[in-house]
């Protein structure tokens, strides 16, 4: 069922009841919410070690402290699928920075950062290859600083013509601390999505991570074919 927001809604995302709110070449469309065979791989059962981690650090945290971070994140809203402003509860917040610690290997804060976020990086390529399956990435600055990571999200799609691929975009690499440029990731995503065909796109987005604050840069993205 195609549809066109009016005065009462501008847009839509998600799902409620059997219906889900999505979006095409063609412009908005409602569809019927398909409910997906349970999976589990490593990917998910890693996820969910981290957030059952994260939601028994959140309880284990005293009152002065998860009151600490109801207040950052008054101060630091984010960006919905809508692309509105909205603030998370601190509960949110800590979970959401302690999962990208806990991911990356790095040691859980208690209190909420009070540094910025990192800078972006000011150049970024890949190459992904089929012959020897192999991403060569490219970036600067050089090497990253020393408690920096380069965090790669990625989505590989077999037909050109997909528009939208924000719901296939997964964590694919993180980087080892103040890594320096020509990193490949070759095997990492082969591990995530299946061999490297010519002709695939690889959509992906790199971001500069921060171990002292899991706070994320914003995001250099490249829509790359794969070649031969």
């Amino acid at each position: 069922m195609k549809i066109r927001y009016g005065v009462l809604a501008g847009a839509a995302s998600g799902s409620l009841g059997n219906m889900t709110a999505s979006r095409g070449r063609g412009g908005p469309y409602l569809r019927i919410r398909s409910i997906p065979t349970k999976v589990v791989s490593e990917f998910t059962t890693e996820v969910r070690n981290i957030m059952t981690a994260c939601s028994r650090a959140w309880g284990a945290l005293d009152p002065e402290e998860q009151v600490s971070w109801n207040t950052w994140c008054g101060t630091h809203p984010i960006t919905d699928a809508l692309g509105d402003s909205r603030t998370l509860f601190g509960a949110q917040g800590y979970t959401q920075l302690n999962a990208r610690i806990l991911k990356a290997g790095d040691s859980v804060i208690e209190l909420p950062p009070v540094s910025a976020a990192p800078a972006p990086m000011t150049a970024f390529s890949a190459a992904p290859e089929e012959a020897t399956q192999t991403c060569v990435m490219t970036y600067l600055p050089t090497p990253l600083a020393a408690t920096e990571r380069i965090w790669i999200t990625a989505a590989i799609v077999t037909n050109p013509g997909v528009a939208y691929y924000a719901n296939l975009m997964k964590n694919v690499h993180i980087g080892a601390l103040a890594s320096a440029s020509l990193v490949d990731i070759g095997p990492d995503l082969v591990a995530r999505f299946g061999s490297l065909i010519e002709g695939q796109v690889l959509h992906i987005n790199a971001q500069v991570y921060e171990k002292t604050s899991g706070m994320l840069s914003g995001g250099i993205y490249q829509r790359i074919a794969v070649v031969a």
